[in-house]
């Protein structure tokens, strides 16, 4: 029963770890850190593959700079093309009142007739 309370613990902790991977969020005491991403930390490494959490950490805050400024281009980029959008419709809106503004310059008005 312990066994299979412990393997059901293990994937609860493997699906957080993979969950949560990347995103830097790590739990200190007043020894420092000792978990990370779900991860165990011990002297400033992870006990699972020993790379280094300063590294890690680095490489987290990279990819979310680097996500942002992603999302912040796409941004920009869409309302770059809604600008335009915006643009092109008060155009064909001008080119569409001038084209009506001919029509009736064009029109002869009925020629008076002279009242007894």
């Amino acid at each position: 029963m312990i066994q299979k309370e412990d393997k059901v613990d293990d994937l609860k902790l493997l699906k957080k770890q993979k969950k949560f991977i990347g995103q830097g969020l790590c739990k200190s005491d007043a020894a420092g850190i000792y978990r990370c991403d779900f991860r165990e930390v011990r002297d400033g490494k992870f006990v699972d593959d020993g790379s280094d959490l300063q590294e890690y950490l680095a490489n987290c805050k990279k990819e979310k700079r680097d996500k942002a400024r992603a999302a912040a281009q796409v941004l920009r980029k869409e309302q770059q093309q809604a600008e335009r959008d915006e643009r092109n419709k008060i155009e064909s809106k001008k080119i569409a009142v001038g084209e009506q503004l001919q029509k009736i310059r064009r029109r002869k008005p009925p020629e008076s007739q002279p009242t007894a």
